[in-house]
């Protein structure tokens, strides 16, 4: 039967690719050997549980039989209790259940959208699929089948629901969605497959039960406050969970591993299924658009955001994510019509960042666009595409986007009154926010991505030669430098993240040549030196761009202007390079204090003590003079007011003498608050100064002619 809107599926002479490669059938052998491995050795942890609980009992009910006092009594209430709390933790994650959850999801009827229905019913026929328990929308560029799992679910499996995104139904055409689509079900089309599934229930269990901390954590907590005895078996029993959760990481890990081998072979297999139903070319699109479409739908969010700072919303969301897309198209030269975005090969190229260090990430769970583009063109399937809207699917569109844009309002706003904005003016603010921070396309993208370089701009003899010509200052050549460095400097961090095992790779690629962690030293000298190098042309490149610019001002004598905006720029890139310190410091601390769930008295107060230490040096700074106008490009005036206020004040969040959660998190706000503004001011401070470059360059032109 075919329906409205629906596709039709080829017709397959030969389907043997989608049967199970020879590499998933022996990764998924390895991860079912590691998992049953596992298991054995978690039987013997329970039965070793099981004893000490039977134990603890025994040796309890004795030490209160001996003497009827209080230290029997509660010697011997602590040692059962111990015993019991290390069986409970070792059998707590059967009884665990893993809940996917989603506020903004709304679950939609087949008597509202019958012909999407209809389409996914005869989907799940051509991909051999179960048809979806439930079938959900959310705001996102997103499709996900997902469903509650615990560890019955591997004895009582369960159904599963499927979720789309009205940002993803936004971005792509009817045939792109059914592929995008067909690759959900994918994962679940064959028996075999569905091993993915149970491997999954079984590593989530284990995750759960290794670094998952609830109400069994609490318990423990509560108990170890009371003191005295009961916090000495407390104390104990944490220390033997401790030890556990060691080697269960140990364990977990290795399982791990393997099941993110296991992963992205699925995806690899799911997307077969996918063009097996769609054609190659239509979910080719729709892998290049998705992302597209997010960083789209990520934009018009932050737009929409601060407008609602300033109780301005918009009334459906998906006509300003619209505007977002064609005004990226547009700015990255991308082909834009009927709401549709055309990313050719060359499109993906130019975006692509090329790296000197390769290495097989073995924690990645999807391989990458290339790869998965590679793996779909070893079949080239053609087939009959729909090319309208992936609206066209759904009844009443505009007033389901409405629906699911007002949600939004009430979960991120809630009791807040607003004045409606127009598409219109979504487009002139988003207009006016990116002419804020874009720089002038003659600079050719010159000070994109990186700090103008610092020196003293006064001192003519120390500057090189300046450049003659604007087209000799911008350059291709000095624009391929700035890239160079900005690489190598990437490729730098990478190879010292392998170098110190940050990064678990054995082997890596550099320049095309294999090696193996051991020989990555060497390599990262040499990258050092050459980075030194790109720095100091870099500088003295820079010096030579400033100095025609300089050359510039004197001709319309507004040398002193130019240097005056160069520095104060200059001024807030050294604030910027403070406040990256204090942000790796600050992360560092936040990193050691969720590192584990239990802390001594003791241990609490070094911690609140560096805190405090942070915060009295960071209010210090940020009072300095140079730094209070920074609170001008903070958009919020409540937020403007409070930092002031915090400025102004003798008072710190923090205090050396007792850690408060919400008082360290407000800490994290504030710093966040500040390092926002000063990176606007300092994007702001660039355009002003690039800006008055090329009015002074436009004007000179104006006199040449």
């Amino acid at each position: 039967m075919k329906f409205i809107h629906y596709p039709l599926s080829p017709k397959l002479e030969n389907t043997d690719f989608l049967k199970p490669s020879a590499s998933f059938k022996k990764i998924a052998v390895s991860v079912v050997l590691s998992i049953i491995m596992f298991f054995l050795f978690y039987l013997l942890l329970v039965a070793l549980g099981a004893g000490i609980l039977v134990g603890s009992v025994y040796a309890g009910l004795g030490m209160m039989s001996v003497r009827i006092m209080w230290f029997t009594v509660v010697a011997g209430i602590g040692i059962m209790a111990l015993g019991l709390m290390f069986f409970i933790f070792l059998v707590k994650f059967i009884f665990a259940r893993s809940k996917d959850e989603n506020p903004y999801r709304m679950q939609i009827h087949e008597s509202e959208h019958p012909e999407l229905f209809s389409f996914i019913k005869q989907l799940s026929l051509d991909t051999k699929t179960k048809f979806p328990k439930k079938i959900f929308i959310s705001p996102d560029v997103n499709a996900k089948v997902f469903y509650n799992s615990s560890f019955w679910s591997l004895f009582f499996p369960v159904r599963k629901n499927l979720e789309i995104g009205l940002g993803l139904i936004n971005t792509l055409t009817i045939s792109e969605l059914k592929g995008v689509i067909a690759h959900e079900f994918g994962h679940f089309s064959q028996r075999s497959m569905k091993l993915g599934s149970y491997i999954y229930t079984v590593n989530r269990a284990i995750y759960n039960l290794v670094y998952t901390h609830d109400s069994w954590d609490n318990w423990l907590a509560q108990w170890a406050s009371a003191g005295g005895l009961f916090g000495i078996f407390a104390g104990l029993t944490f220390w033997m969970v401790e030890r556990v959760r060691d080697l269960l990481k140990v364990a977990h890990n290795l399982i791990n591993i393997n099941y993110m081998k296991l992963s992205r072979e699925m995806e690899y297999h799911a997307d077969l299924v996918a063009i097996s139903v769609s054609g190659n070319e239509p979910f080719k699109n729709a892998l290049r658009k998705i992302e597209f479409g997010g960083i789209a739908y990520g934009l018009t969010t932050g737009h929409l955001d601060k407008l609602a700072n300033h109780n301005l919303a918009t009334k459906n969301l998906y006509h300003n994510h619209i505007d977002s897309l064609a005004f990226l198209a547009e700015k990255n030269n991308i082909p834009y019509h009927n709401h549709q975005l055309t990313l050719s090969d060359e499109d993906i190229k130019d975006h692509i960042v090329k790296t000197r260090v390769n290495y097989k990430d073995q924690w990645a769970s999807h391989p990458t666009l290339e790869e998965r583009e590679a793996s779909i063109a070893r079949v080239n399937i053609q087939t009959e595409t729909a090319e309208e809207s992936a609206w066209q699917l759904f009844r009443e569109p505009a007033s389901l986007q409405e629906t699911v844009t007002k949600k939004l309002y009430e979960i991120g706003f809630n009791n807040t009154d607003f004045e409606e904005i127009t598409t219109e003016e979504y487009k002139a603010y988003m207009t006016s926010e990116a002419d804020i921070y874009t720089l002038a396309d003659e600079y050719n993208g010159y000070y994109d991505g990186r700090m103008f370089s610092k020196f003293n701009p006064a001192d003519t003899n120390a500057l090189p030669v300046a450049y003659s010509t604007f087209d000799e200052a911008y350059a291709q050549e000095n624009i391929d430098l700035i890239k160079s460095l900005i690489a190598n400097k990437t490729d730098l961090e990478t190879l010292n993240l392998i170098n110190d095992k940050n990064i678990s790779a054995k082997h890596f690629e550099f320049d095309g040549v294999q090696y193996k962690r051991k020989q990555a030293k060497p390599l990262i000298q040499r990258l050092e030196k050459e980075v030194q190098e790109q720095e100091q042309q870099l500088l003295k490149q820079d010096q030579k761009v400033f100095g025609y610019h300089l050359l510039m001002a004197k001709i319309k004598e507004k040398e002193g202007s130019l240097i005056s905006a160069y520095r104060k720029y200059t001024g807030y890139v050294t604030n910027m390079n403070e406040l990256e310190g204090y942000a790796y410091r600050i992360g560092s601390l936040n990193q050691r204090l969720y590192s584990k769930m239990n802390w001594t008295e003791d241990e609490i107060k070094i911690v609140a003590t560096d805190i405090a230490g942070i915060e009295k040096e960071f209010k210090l700074y940020i009072s300095d003079d140079s730094l209070k106008e920074i609170s001008q490009y903070i958009d919020v005036a409540k937020d403007q007011e409070y930092l002031e206020n915090y400025i102004h004040s003798d008072t710190y969040l923090n205090r050396s003498y007792a850690f408060s959660h919400e008082h360290f998190q407000a800490f994290i706000n504030l710093f966040n608050l500040v390092h926002s503004a000063a990176s606007v001011a300092t994007s702001k401070q660039l355009k002003t100064l690039t800006d008055f470059q090329l009015t002074l360059e436009r004007s000179a032109q104006y006199v040449t002619e």
